[in-house]
């Protein structure tokens, strides 16, 4: 015997999404979670937020030619996509700000940071030259000949040599060089010599070796001079 009841029609709250529903929703999603990256994220935002409303489109179009299937596409794609993309007006600015202060800021600190290695070279180097020194003397070399020698022991000692010896800056360039000028920025000039007069003194010349340093300071050209005086 049949039944005299037959089933309800599916209601269109019931039926599926159409495809396209669901990535549009994705992709609107990562759209706004790209926005993380800060600036690296804009790319991301942009190609997502995008993506996003052409799916929701295209999720439209599916719905429309088979209304009987598919239930109308829901808002969350459009929604996020377009959310994404706003979001860009005020996290771009933002982000903007931040770098202006953080760059500066990071900047002087790495500079302090290079002048810091910088001073600890040049106590490393004072230490090492009045090793030298002592041991020459004991070997009974002449005190004019000391500052050439004691310059040339530093030079071969490994310690003062690459790998161990670092110049803060970089670029290829000798922590230690021996002569009147540094070799470049980070590099300490060791000048011999048997007689140095000190600027302002009385005192007659004395040997020893003139350490010249050239770093940066404030964004300029930083030179400093002393003497390492064998008296």
């Amino acid at each position: 015997m049949d039944s005299p009841y037959t089933p309800p029609s599916a209601a269109v709250g019931e039926l599926p999404q159409p495809p396209s529903a669901k990535s549009s929703k994705t992709f609107g999603i990562l759209g706004i979670c790209s926005h993380l990256l800060c600036l690296l994220g804009a790319p991301f935002a942009i190609l997502f937020g995008i993506l996003a409303l052409v799916r929701h489109g295209r999720a439209k179009k599916e719905h429309a030619a088979d209304p009987e299937n598919y239930a109308p596409p829901a808002l969350t794609g459009m929604v996020t996509g377009i959310v994404a993309l706003v979001m860009l007006v005020t996290v771009l600015p933002s982000t903007g700000i931040v770098a202006a202060i953080a760059i500066p800021a990071l900047l002087a600190q790495r500079e302090k940071a290079k002048t810091r290695v910088m001073a600890a070279n040049l106590r490393a180097v004072e230490a090492r030259l009045v090793q030298a020194r002592l041991e020459l003397e004991g070997r009974g070399v002449a005190a004019t000949e000391i500052p050439e020698a004691a310059v040339d022991a530093l030079l071969q000692d490994p310690a003062f040599q690459a790998p161990k010896a670092q110049n803060p800056y970089g670029l290829g360039v000798p922590p230690y060089t021996k002569g009147a000028e540094p070799a470049g920025l980070g590099c300490i000039a060791l000048e011999p010599g048997p007689a140095w007069s000190v600027q302002g003194s009385s005192d007659a010349p004395k040997p020893g070796v003139v350490l010249r340093t050239l770093e940066k300071k404030a964004g300029q050209d930083h030179r400093t001079e002393k003497l390492v005086a064998f008296d």
